[in-house]
């Protein structure tokens, strides 16, 4: 793909690869593009996939994998211009169908949450999508929102997260995930696992310092994941975390 940043990737594990969409090569204009990554021992290779329908090029969109119906899920964003950013709202899936990938655009009664980028986003067990906080030209966000696949329908709901962007998040335990984040006056270490209607922090002796853009990843063990970097605000972190969820 050659150099990207505020791009969103996602791991399929049906095909044991990588897939990534969009971002910025020079922090300016943005790309629809993807790539996929096959992660299979001994076939590592890049691929990009083309298709005739995307949701546009954009950036610092927020993503999430939805194992129930094998797609990934995208949502908001920073359209065509980092510089001059047209934030926006609309719901894509990705089909993950191997050699049929095929985009889509989602649409539902309700009022759906504003325009933003670098939200926390995670799909729950039901296939339902939770979009929280996030960033936009008015500032951060707290707000959260349901999106009910069986209605079709954007819900507000309430969360105890203060507001806040660029978290860190995956899909855990019949549930999700998500830690850190920072606005315009903190960076966080709050953790929290979260099934979309309750919210549960997590305290623990010994936690990471605080902060935003790090990256929250499986290990392969059950209920076990790997933290690495992000930004603090002595400047950009290389430690590396292990949680376990009890």
């Amino acid at each position: 793909p050659g150099p990207l940043a505020y791009h969103s990737a996602v791991y399929d594990p049906q095909a044991k690869r990588m897939i990534v969409f969009g971002g910025s090569a020079n922090l300016r204009e943005t790309t629809d593009s993807v790539w996929s990554l096959n992660l299979k021992k001994g076939g590592e290779s890049w691929v990009k996939i083309e298709f005739p329908v995307s949701p546009g090029p954009r950036a610092a969109q927020s993503t999430a994998y939805d194992s129930r119906s094998h797609r990934m899920v995208v949502f908001g964003g920073c359209a065509k211009n980092l510089k001059a950013c047209l934030y926006s709202n609309d719901l894509w899936e990705l089909d993950l169908k191997l050699g049929a990938e095929t985009w889509s655009a989602e649409t539902g009664a309700g009022t759906p949450p504003g325009e933003r980028e670098s939200a926390m986003v995670f799909s729950q067990t039901d296939g339902d999508l939770v979009v929280i906080g996030g960033f936009n030209a008015k500032g951060y966000m707290k707000d959260a929102w349901v999106f009910e696949r069986k209605k079709k329908a954007w819900l507000p709901m309430e969360t105890p997260l203060s507001a806040r962007c660029c978290a860190s998040y995956h899909e855990a335990a019949k549930g999700s995930v998500l830690f850190g984040g920072n606005d315009r006056r903190a960076f966080f270490q709050d953790t929290w696992w979260s099934n979309g209607k309750d919210f549960k922090e997590i305290r623990e002796p010994s936690m990471p310092q605080a902060r935003a853009f790090s990256r929250l990843v499986p290990t392969g063990e059950p209920n076990m994941y790997f933290l690495f970097g992000g930004q603090s605000p002595g400047g950009a972190m290389g430690d590396f975390w292990v949680l376990k969820l009890k």
